[in-house]
């Protein structure tokens, strides 16, 4: 009998491995590209996302026996499943969209649902909540140094050359001097990479020791320092963001080791280090010019939010702003040549609108609505606050770019959303 449960305990820890695999093979996605190329494997995204709904379907009812989060999100997606076939079928029929065009946008759509099960069978089988957060704090300080050494050498161009194509990548890059490391684009540093950083501020707050709070706040600020070298602003802004917010929570509420080590971290960087990391910063000129008011000024994304705003909610545009033009109009990936390619209007919500209206946006942006009801809900600690923040963080994200729809992006919110739920809170909860 005890075989039996160690057999079942192994298999449930193996689909949380092949989860947690997963997400760090999308993080690092040009790597596998370039790994794969010119093999049936580069289809890798597909083939794990298709191996995470069996794992969905596999999973027995008595697992997740009275969890109403599970039944929700299950009723909710049902529906949405229903919704997408109903606007695959209208572009396919009414615009003659290729089949791999509409399954690719599938796949878009979907691709973070598998992961909202990741905390809940890690936690349900006892895992431990410190090797959780330093899975994914390992995984971002990796690739913050990854960044920075992405932007001052030609190490990792071959990868991204050889994955994606010269002309691509620098069509992608513009001529301008922007890391992504192993990434296949700058955009996965976004709300993944602010997940990377809860995960170092939450186990700097529960570390008992203090040479490992130093490193926990040291790798926070690595995350960061990487996040300038994608010459991203949004990025750039939300990483400070979190890292502010977070040790600016310790510092009102905290403990005396919390605001000790924040302390000497503060007056030893600026005093020993301060000049140093400045220059070193600052020694990039195209980067400088990227984050000046100048460049600000003159972006033209503000142009294109202007455009979406007028073509989303015009009185001759009302069945569109309902129902959308159809699942892939506005995204263009795997379109063939004469196909309709509409706008993203670099904007999120905008993006989803265009393609399923505000009704299939609503449901896309069910994470959000369920991370705020679980906070709302919940009774608030360290853990809740930077949930929270990462939430702001996404619509902040999403508001001002289409990298809120990014894959590696819904895969981190859904993953959040499964680590609000009742049960991994109270796992959490018990971490002294």
């Amino acid at each position: 009998m005890n075989y039996r449960n160690e057999v079942k305990k192994f298999c449930w820890i193996s689909i949380a491995g092949v989860l947690f695999i997963s997400y760090a093979m999308h993080a690092n996605g040009a790597l596998f590209s370039f790994l794969t190329i010119g093999t049936p494997l580069v289809l890798w995204r597909q083939m794990l996302f298709i191996v995470g709904l069996l794992i969905i379907f596999q999973i027995p009812k008595q697992l997740f026996a009275n969890n109403a989060a599970v039944k929700n999100i299950t009723i909710v997606h049902l529906v949405y499943l229903v919704y997408l076939a109903f606007s695959s079928l209208y572009v396919y029929i009414g615009f003659g969209f290729n089949d791999v065009r509409i399954a690719y946008s599938w796949w878009l759509y979907l691709c973070g649902v598998p992961f909202f099960f990741l905390p809940i069978i890690y936690f349900k089988k006892n895992g431990s909540a410190l090797v959780f957060f330093r899975y994914f704090a390992i995984l971002g300080v990796f690739q913050g140094v990854g960044l920075a050494i992405d932007a001052n050498t030609t190490l990792f161009h071959i990868v991204k050359y050889a994955a994606f194509g010269q002309e691509t990548v620098e069509m992608a890059y513009e001529g301008e001097n922007r890391a992504s490391f192993l990434s296949d684009s700058i955009t996965s540093f976004s709300v993944s990479y602010a997940f990377s950083i809860l995960s170092l501020l939450w186990l700097f707050y529960k570390e008992k020791k203090m040479y490992f709070s130093f490193l926990y706040l040291f790798g926070a600020c690595i995350c960061v320092s990487g996040a300038w070298f994608t010459g991203s602003r949004q990025i750039f802004i939300c990483m400070v963001t979190i890292l502010l917010a977070g040790v600016g929570w310790l510092v009102v509420w905290g403990n005396g080791r919390h605001k000790i080590v924040i302390a000497i971290s503060v007056i030893v960087t600026l005093v020993c280090f301060g000049k140093p990391l400045g220059d070193f910063l600052l020694s990039n000129e195209e980067l400088n010019q990227r984050y000046s008011v100048e460049y600000t000024d003159g972006d033209p994304r503000v142009q294109m939010w202007k455009s979406g705003v007028d073509s989303s909610f015009s009185p001759s545009c009302f069945r569109y702003l309902i129902i959308g033009h159809g699942i892939s109009y506005a995204s263009g990936q795997k379109a063939l040549a004469g196909e309709v390619v509409g706008s993203h209007y670099e904007n999120t919500i905008f993006h989803r609108i265009s393609e399923v209206g505000l009704l299939g946006t609503l449901i896309y942006l069910y994470p959000v609505y369920y991370l705020l009801m679980a906070l709302y809900r919940s009774r608030w600690g360290y853990f809740e606050f930077l949930s929270f923040c990462i939430v702001v963080l996404y619509l902040f994200v999403a508001m001002v770019s289409p990298n809120g729809a990014y894959p590696l992006t819904m895969m981190t919110m859904y993953m959040l959303c499964g680590m609000c739920t009742g049960t991994v809170r109270n796992k959490l909860e018990c971490v002294n």
